[in-house]
């Protein structure tokens, strides 16, 4: 119950966040509607907090943002007085409001419920991505520290450098997503929880937070009533790919659908009354819209101004006059200009930002969908389209009901052009990108992915426009015919992302969390991020910001590989060495700190032999099973000889003696059972041209249960243990 309890009461700290503003800024031709504002309004606001905090050069989030829980209520009681005495509003439009908040609701529970499944305690999973570790990093950066603090990693040019930014701070202020870890920051401040415990629960109140003005899109741009409009709200937040969003962690393409909704809105809304509606009208709501584009996803402002756009462009041609264009440009310019002042950073790391797409192919390779997958059609968690004759039923449904409604509603209608501007410039973009990376081989499918989810609101609420029909007769048929293909769809997706989560590959287990004692240790004054995974290492450098960390690979954006000038060690692995000299701390078990005395290294690696290493999803906890005679590579880079042994933390499926041949010799023998335990060879000399050990067991057995691997030793540790 902890997740959900969780991830409601951050829910409701955000509304709480943005009740009075939202009711302050809403246009006056929508002052009924203003709670519909009232959660994007409250992410924008603690973004902006948090940002000020940061230039303010506070201490971080701890500084300012202490629990205060009666305050908060007594705010939040009186905002609410405050709206419904200055706005009130009719029965009609809260009771809507009310439905749409209420199915945010709907999509929060069931959206957090598979975590509470997966993991008992808050955690952070992820089916495949790393940015969970990146925005945790961010989070306890602006929760503890100051923006000219230049201690441990924080500062540290010679792996953080980029382009023109020198330090970690400079990162989120310029290139990464800051609005995401800015959020977790002042969340964890106030709950007490951890950023590490955070991450899935406010990247599920992201998408619960969306609801409402997705509903609100598909009312104002296509006319939808409210209870189809709740519909369209509910199918983006119980969607594959809004789900894909959540299950890795991409908070700001989250951040970054509402924000363009927002704006599509006013934009829409602002060219349809282009005489009453006069410019400050709608700048508060845009400057939302705008501040959340600058600091969630800031390269996203090239394109996210262009469904209002081409509505607005729509109209010129339909009433062949456009004298009112300029001044509908200055009402979304100016809160553009203005909002980039205030975060001048984000404007100025914009194009730093784009030349990192030209220079590395952010990203994996996802596949194409199309409309039966947008609908729910999809197979297993990963996105592939789903074949069969319902998935080819949803693409035609689609197809005929749009070309249904444009005959019969929307022809010489402005709600036409509001359906080709929002999905007209998705689509182009869309259809590019995939093109584009099946052309180059490159991973521009997951640009291609990013754009379509960002106008994924609109593109959905026009797919499912049908539901705006005045034919009672046409829309009960079509809202059947949606209710059957939506419902098994989105209900097959639902299921087969609930048994991802259950055995997800990458989560934060108490090994890893772990780690965060190694920095109070004042003897480990600098630290070697030796850790294969990705996830591990993302996760160790945001937990040991106090000490100065290098990486020998290249991890992330500002965190580059360099020389290893650690005078420690902290590994992984199912293979390890333990050298003379060196102080080994292996009171953890998945990760081992060693300190180094400035010998040259030897090394211990796999060679032929081994399957690939897995992993228990909840324990952490490694292996790696090898065939009949799987091969060890040992590394003597020392100058000279050196005495060895080998220990095994092994076990078979069956009783086998293994033998420890070199170049033909054999070295030991060692009696290994199906039982795990811990075997260790007698000491023998490793030359300095090194040495590759065969491991003999016998033949491999068949692994059983459909495997189809013949296995031979289940190894969970290889120690090589240098002698003095």
């Amino acid at each position: 119950m902890i997740w959900l309890g969780a991830t409601f009461l951050i829910w409701l700290h955000v509304l709480a966040w943005g009740v009075g503003l939202a009711c302050l800024i809403t246009p006056k031709p929508w002052a009924p509607w203003w709670p519909v504002f009232v959660p994007v309004v409250g992410l924008t606001l603690q973004t902006s907090v948090v940002w000020l905090g940061v230039w303010a050069n506070f201490a971080g989030t701890d500084t300012y943002g202490l629990p205060r829980w009666p305050f908060v209520a007594a705010t939040v009681v009186l905002l609410a007085a405050l709206a419904w005495w200055r706005r009130g509003g009719s029965a009609a439009a809260w009771r809507r409001t009310a439905v749409w908040h209420a199915v945010g609701a709907v999509v929060l529970a069931a959206t957090v419920w598979p975590l509470a499944v997966a993991s008992g305690a808050l955690t952070s999973l992820s089916l495949g991505s790393c940015d969970h570790a990146d925005y945790a990093a961010g989070a306890r950066l602006m929760q503890e520290f100051a923006r000219t603090d230049r201690s441990g990693f924080i500062g540290l040019t010679e792996v953080v450098e980029l382009h023109d930014v020198t330090d970690l701070f400079g990162h989120f202020l310029r290139l990464n997503h800051f609005a995401p870890s800015a959020i977790v920051a002042l969340n964890a401040t106030v709950t007490g929880w951890a950023p590490w415990q955070l991450i899935n629960v406010i990247t599920v109140v992201f998408l619960a937070a969306s609801v409402p003005l997705v509903a609100w899109l598909a009312r104002v741009t296509l006319g939808m009533r409210g209870g189809s409009a709740a519909v369209v709200g509910l199918v983006y937040g119980l969607n594959p790919l809004t789900w894909y969003a959540v299950a890795h962690g991409a908070m700001s393409q989250l951040l970054a659908a509402q924000a363009i909704a927002l704006l599509t809105v006013v934009g829409v809304g602002a060219a349809r009354f282009p005489q009453p509606w006069r410019w400050w009208r709608g700048a508060g709501l845009l400057g939302v819209a705008f501040g959340l584009i600058w600091t969630a996803y800031h390269f996203i402002i090239l394109v996210a101004w262009m469904p209002a756009a081409a509505f607005a462009l729509g109209l010129v041609w339909r009433r062949r006059r456009g004298g009112w264009l300029t001044a509908w440009g200055a009402n979304l310019l100016l809160p553009a200009v203005a909002t980039g002042f205030v975060f001048a950073d984000r404007v100025l790391g914009l194009a730093a930002r784009l030349r990192l797409f030209e220079e590395h192919d952010f990203g994996w390779k996802i596949p194409a969908t199309g409309p039966a997958a947008w609908l729910g059609w999809v197979s297993g968690s990963g996105l592939q389209t789903s074949p069969g004759a319902m998935a080819w039923g949803g693409s035609a449904l689609v197809v005929a009901t749009l070309v249904g409604v444009g005959i019969e509603r929307w022809w010489r209608r402005e709600a036409g052009w509001a359906a080709l501007a929002l999905m007209g410039p998705a689509m182009i973009g869309y259809l590019f990108l995939e093109w584009r990376g099946a052309h180059l081989g490159t991973n521009a499918s997951y640009d291609a992915y990013k754009l379509l989810s960002v106008f994924f609101p609109g593109v959905l609420a026009v797919m499912m426009a049908g539901l705006a029909l005045r034919g009672k007769a046409m829309r009960c048929l079509l809202v059947a015919a949606f209710g059957i293909v939506i419902g098994l769809g989105i209900g097959r997706s639902m299921a087969a992302y609930a048994d991802g989560w259950r055995v997800a590959p990458l989560r934060v287990t108490s090994d890893l969390v772990a780690i965060k004692e190694i920095e109070r240790r004042p003897e480990v004054a600098s630290i070697n991020l030796r850790l294969d995974a990705m996830w591990d290492r993302l996760w160790a450098n945001g937990f040991l910001l106090r000490k100065p960390q290098y990486f020998p690979v290249y991890t992330y954006e500002g965190r580059r590989n360099t020389p290893l000038r650690g005078t420690w060690d902290l590994r992984d692995g199912w293979w390890r060495t333990r050298q003379p000299g060196e102080s080994w701390d292996a009171s953890n078990e998945t990760f081992s700190l060693v300190q180094r005395d400035g010998s040259a290294d030897i090394e211990i690696v796999p060679a032929v032999g081994w399957f690939s290493p897995e992993r228990d999803a909840r324990t952490g906890e490694r292996w790696a099973w090898s065939g009949a005679a799987p091969q060890l590579q040992l590394i003597n880079n020392s100058g000279g000889p050196r005495r060895v042994r080998l220990r095994l933390d092994v076990r078979s499926l069956v009783d086998r003696e293994v033998e420890l041949r070199a170049d033909g010799v054999v070295l030991d023998r060692l009696e290994v059972k199906p039982e795990r335990t811990t075997v260790e060879s007698a000491a023998f000399d490793l030359p300095v041209t090194g040495l590759e050990i065969l491991l003999t067991s016998g033949a491999a057995r068949p692994s059983g249960g459909g495997d189809g691997r013949e296995l031979g030793l289940c190894c969970y540790r290889v120690e090589l243990v240098v002698d003095p």
